[in-house]
C-alpha cells in the first residue's frame, strides 16, 4: 500500500523490541525468531531494516525496569534509547 501512494519512501522497518527481563523468556525467544523473518524484507530497495534491541538490553542480556517498566513497554529512559538509535538513520535519509 505505501509503496503505492509513495513509491519513492524510504521505509525504516524497525524489528520488534526485546520483552520478558530474561534472555530465556519465551516471549523474547519467540521475538528473535519473527525479528529473522523481518529482516528479509528489509532487504528490498528504500527499505532499511534495523533491529536496535540489544541497545535496551544490560551487558547479561536482562532488561531493566528502568528501561522497560514492565519488561514490554519502554520507559522515558527506553524511548529516549529508541529515538538515539534511529535519529542517525532518519536524518541521513531526508531528502531535500
Amino acid at each position: 500500500m505505501i509503496r503505492t501512494q509513495k513509491p519513492k519512501a524510504k521505509i525504516l522497518l524497525l524489528a520488534i523490541f526485546p520483552r520478558g527481563e530474561k534472555p530465556d523468556d519465551a516471549g523474547r525467544l519467540k521475538v528473535i525468531a519473527i525479528n529473522k523473518l523481518l529482516a528479509a524484507p528489509g532487504k528490498r530497495r528504500n527499505v532499511t531494516f534495523m533491529d536496535i534491541g540489544s541497545k535496551f538490553l544490560q551487558p547479561d542480556g536482562t532488561i531493566s525496569r528502568d528501561v522497560m517498566g514492565d519488561f514490554l513497554h519502554p520507559t522515558d529512559k527506553g524511548y529516549q534509547i529508541w529515538a538515539d538509535a534511529v535519529e542517525p538513520r532518519m536524518k541521513a535519509n531526508i531528502v531535500n
